[in-house]
């Protein structure tokens, strides 16, 4: 049984204040400072106070999703479950621990402790069906009005299907949903993008009992050349010649497109590159484009577009990747390969455009300058 933080505070203070027993011999201690006083924490909420403090405002006092704040969009329902992350203990305490991005429902990681987060995550659950039984219909993900994110292992197409999680088939991944147009796959951790498919259906198989496991079916319109193949949106830092790892910090859902900002791995750790991906629509087609800027130490910038024999994109070899980014920068301009085109910026390679289309150069510089539009 855990004690109360009081009574381990009261029980320190007289502990110090008197003797410390060492096995059977006894060592006196210094006297309290005078004036030493010993705050008492509040007492803690009970569980249907902490639900009426941080949950029922939006989720209304039943769960039952008709809460008293005006939304945008109407807070989850508790009562009819369907959780989009999961209907379990771990799934509800992680949605309370990050967020939502995008959403009006916030992160209780610093105003929660992980103790209180653990007993509203038993609580929200009290309030929903008693079945975890979970039909194909209801593992569907419903269709987006806006772009929304899943995160969780999903399949890389190309690669063995019966690969176990974290080996080379399903693999912890960002599914990027834009309405009406494809979905994108990034890879967690590096955060390369690894493939675009059509609009399809797609579902959380499992999502009742962990929301873990993303199924894309939309037909594969692009996907990287081999598990190993460079992203062109890599980044090097210049002094030790080596990749730059990112680290993500934020997700940010606008009208037509979802924004990450990473950390960059720098010296000073002052970088940061900002990630747009959006859908442009160009004739039939919805292509996607990634907009990268970076800001911050200049020790760090993309790393150089070059060519293998066989013709697919290399980044930087070790010690010569500072002569070759500096030779990019001279360089830099529209190039085409494996269906993606990438272009730089004037400043220094602070930003860099990749569009994923086959198209001649006329067709990728309206894309450009399409998807460098703001979002309204």
């Amino acid at each position: 049984m855990v004690l109360p933080r009081l009574a381990l505070a009261t029980a320190a203070v007289v502990a110090a204040a008197t003797a410390v027993h060492v096995g059977t011999a006894t060592a006196p201690t210094a006297a309290l400072p005078a004036g030493l006083a010993v705050s008492a924490r509040p007492a803690p909420k009970s569980v249907p106070e902490l639900y009426e403090l941080h949950c029922a405002q939006c989720h209304g006092e039943k769960g039952d999703g008709n809460g008293v704040t005006e939304l945008e969009r109407p807070a989850r329902s508790f009562v009819e479950g369907g959780y989009i992350y999961g209907n379990t203990i771990a799934a509800v305490t992680r949605t309370l621990n990050r967020g939502i991005p995008g959403s009006a429902m916030p992160s209780f990681a610093e105003s929660l402790t992980e103790h209180e987060r653990g007993l509203l995550a038993r609580h929200v659950l009290s309030l929903g069906p008693e079945s975890t039984d979970a039909s194909p219909a209801e593992c569907l993900v419903p269709t987006p009005d806006r772009p929304e994110v899943l995160d969780g292992p999903l399949m890389i197409p190309g690669l063995p299907a019966s690969a176990p999680v974290g080996d080379v088939g399903l693999h912890p991944s960002r599914l990027m949903i834009f309405p009406g147009g494809p979905s994108v796959q990034f890879a967690r951790g590096d955060w390369d993008l690894i493939a675009i498919r059509a609009q399809g259906p797609v579902s959380r198989d499992d999502w009742r009992r962990g929301g873990r496991s993303i199924t894309a079916r939309g037909e594969v319109l692009w996907r990287r050349t081999a598990p190993d193949a460079v992203d062109p949106g890599s980044l090097v830092n210049l002094e030790g010649g080596m990749p730059a790892s990112k680290r993500l910090q934020r997700t940010q859902m606008d009208g037509r497109s979802i924004t990450q900002v990473f950390r960059v791995g720098s010296p000073d750790g002052s970088a940061r590159l900002s990630e747009r991906v959006r859908p442009v629509t160009f004739g039939d087609d919805a292509v996607i484009v990634r907009v990268l800027e970076l800001t911050g130490d200049e020790a760090v910038t993309f790393a150089p577009l070059s060519r293998s024999a066989e013709g697919s994109p290399e980044g930087p070899a070790g010690r010569d990747a500072a002569e070759d980014a500096a030779r990019s920068r001279q360089t830099a301009g529209p190039r085409a390969d494996n269906g993606w085109w990438a272009v730089d910026g004037p400043d220094d390679l602070r930003q860099r455009v990749i569009v994923y289309h086959r198209g001649a150069p006329a067709v990728y510089e309206e894309i450009v300058r399409a998807a460098l539009e703001r979002d309204e």
